[in-house]
């Protein structure tokens, strides 16, 4: 008699992102229970995350240079047909796209999760519309990591679900190094540090964030600003909007580090500024992270980010996208100490409490079981 559920995961790649985290540690967690036999497939070759490694767990990659190629319908149903999986769960518009058929062939179930963001297409019919209306259609569940991502695609409905990004807190309860010694690693010596960690991409408007930096650290010498992650694609661009950091200016872009909670535990504030006119965030793990941390955060009054900053209470939700407004909501978390700390608190709180592996894990589990026991 079978013991285990096999569950094939259809990923893109594990680069750099919130995304990719998410699905390793929803990895971790699955493989820990000893209920699921796990395998992955990836379209690229792409593993920045070294714990993909350590878990152990199969693995084909199936790379292609062009979306549309009829020949990966072949390669993912000789994979299933191998395996013969349980369920198939895809995490991209287009991985679900190709293993679909594969799904309807086998009569394996669909769980489709590619819903990350909260990003609106406006247009009447555009390609990613009809990819979309085929998926969903075809999908036992959808699964967003927010509301508003479900209603942005359009797809909220008896088979959708929201299930929030979880987070190993174990990541943030053993910072072995102080406040002190980050920022004399950094070079940064003033009193108050306010970071962003988010790529440098059209998806987020550093732009405004580095306009503030100049703003407020021209009105107060004792405020350095912070922002962390590498280019997306426009090296060129990056390089030069780098060249206005320096830790004269109190204003440093540090591209890609790897102690970030150990950097981000050592500032005040947490900063997310997308840019709302191409990207609605969904629930960003950078916010999860800030808050994870005990920081009170600042973003845009938009998307997910709604679902988990609560204006006044953990952070500011910003309606004004203004330098003025942003730089008066930093100013006054700066000059209120205990408002700032109460802030932070109440973010780590409800991380605590909605955020966790082991949430986001028993939700996921929910769904395999109810697909097992209908099946």
């Amino acid at each position: 008699m079978k013991t285990t559920t096999r569950v094939l995961f259809f990923v893109d790649s594990f680069s750099s992102g919130g995304k990719e985290r998410r699905i390793l540690e929803l990895l971790a967690y699955l493989k820990n229970t000893n209920k699921y036999d796990l395998r992955v497939v990836l379209t690229s070759s792409t593993i920045h995350y070294k714990i993909f490694y350590d878990l152990d767990i199969p693995y084909s990659i199936i790379e292609m240079n062009t979306n549309l190629n009829p020949l990966r319908f072949y390669h993912i149903y000789k994979i299933c047909r191998h395996f013969e999986p349980d369920i198939i769960h895809s995490w991209r518009m287009m991985n679900s796209f190709y293993s679909i058929p594969c799904a309807l062939l086998l009569r394996v179930p669909f769980v489709n999760s590619q819903i990350t963001d909260a990003n609106k297409d406006d247009k009447k019919v555009s390609f990613n519309k009809v990819i979309n209306y085929f998926n969903f259609s075809f999908s036992q569940y959808i699964i967003a990591n927010s509301q508003a991502g479900l209603a942005a695609y359009g797809a909220e409905g008896n088979k959708s679900r929201v299930i929030f990004n979880g987070v190993n807190l174990n990541r943030f309860t053993d910072m072995k190094q102080s406040s002190r010694s980050i920022k004399k690693r950094y070079n940064i010596s003033t009193r108050y540090t306010i970071i962003m960690v988010a790529s440098y991409s059209i998806r987020k408007n550093y732009k405004l964030f580095i306009d503030t930096a100049r703003y407020v650290t021209g009105k107060n010498k004792d405020i350095t600003f912070i922002g962390i992650g590498g280019p997306d694609s426009n090296q060129a661009e990056y390089d030069e909007i780098k060249k206005q950091s320096s830790p004269g200016k109190r204003i440093l872009l540090l591209g890609k580090v790897h102690d970030v909670e150990s950097l981000v535990s050592a500032c005040d504030i947490g900063v997310l500024l997308s840019n709302n006119d191409v990207h609605g965030e969904g629930i960003s793990n950078a916010i999860i992270e800030y808050m994870a941390l005990g920081k009170p955060v600042i973003a845009n009054d938009s998307g997910g980010t709604r679902e988990i900053v609560d204006d006044e209470k953990n952070g500011y939700l910003i309606k004004d996208e203004t330098v003025h407004a942003i730089s008066e909501k930093i100013v006054d978390l700066i000059e209120n100490e205990e408002k700032r700390l109460s802030m932070g608190m109440s973010g780590k709180d409800l991380v605590k409490s909605s955020f966790t592996i082991s949430r986001m894990g028993k939700s996921f589990e929910e769904v395999y079981q109810r697909i097992m026991n209908y099946r």
